[in-house]
């Protein structure tokens, strides 16, 4: 009897354990985030090409994680298709809609990205 209550209590503690394990690992995952690219223009030069584009995200509040790993995802969707990205990503709709703005050159592999200061307020 005490055997099987000992194997109970750790079979809850793993239980406890895997729980808190899967809370604690943030989530990476961009497939589920409804969100439109728009295009806005190609300028530069004929050897040079800097795409202008926005990302509007169609969904109510992402984390700012989940931003990154879109803009991630982004960047590196243009690989190949222009020299420099500059993006902009905000919210379809609502106060605040701006999340971020940010600059990457392929050739350097550099990206600047600027959080919106009033990132998720009134959300």
């Amino acid at each position: 009897m005490r055997l099987k209550l000992y194997l109970f209590r750790l079979l809850m503690i793993l239980f406890i354990i895997v729980g808190v394990c899967a809370y604690l690992v943030p989530n990476t995952n961009t497939e589920g985030i409804d969100y439109d690219l728009i295009e806005v223009r190609d300028t530069g030069s004929e050897n040079y090409h800097i795409t202008q584009i926005q990302v509007v995200v169609n969904e109510d509040k992402i984390s700012k994680q989940l931003s990154k790993n879109l803009l991630d995802k982004v960047i590196n969707q243009y690989e190949g298709k222009a020299n420099s990205l500059s993006i902009q990503m905000r919210y379809a709709e609502g106060a605040y809609s701006h999340i971020l703005v940010a600059q990457h050159n392929y050739d350097t592999a550099d990206t600047t990205v600027n959080m919106s200061k009033y990132f998720n307020d009134d959300r």
